[in-house]
């Protein structure tokens, strides 16, 4: 299958790390919204997780991880692409708060299937 995605090189293996440590974690979902985003900027694991992104995008697309650029939006923007890319199902609603609206991602992580336990019969003495 031709992988149609032109903006990332590659799926990012510390997407859902990046997202558990930022978001509020509820079951198997992750929620992000305007506070996390803002936390994020204060405490600077957006621009750390922006500056490990820069290599997995093309040249041509390397704007949309311009740090000096970013507003909640392309961060949500960003968060999109890599979630297209890495496969994982996301869902948007529209919170209304004073006449403004923000939008709220709940992002699904992927299922890990847990390692069988494999019982050992050898003992050392049998080695």
């Amino acid at each position: 299958m031709v992988d149609k995605n032109q903006t990332l090189k590659s799926p990012i293996d510390f997407f859902t790390d990046f997202l558990e440590k930022l978001g509020t974690l509820e079951k198997d979902t992750v929620l992000i919204n305007i506070n996390h985003y803002k936390r994020g900027i204060y405490n600077g694991s957006i621009q750390e997780f922006f500056e490990r992104m820069y290599p997995f995008y093309y040249d041509s697309k390397k704007h949309y991880v311009d740090f000096d650029k970013v507003t909640y939006s392309k961060f949500i923007t960003v968060l999109r692409q890599i979630s297209h890319k890495n496969q994982v199902a996301y869902e948007y609603k529209i919170k209304y708060n004073h006449s403004k609206h923000y939008i709220e991602y709940t992002f699904t992580l992927p299922m890990i299937e847990p390692i069988p336990k494999i019982e050992c019969t050898e003992t050392p003495e049998t080695v």
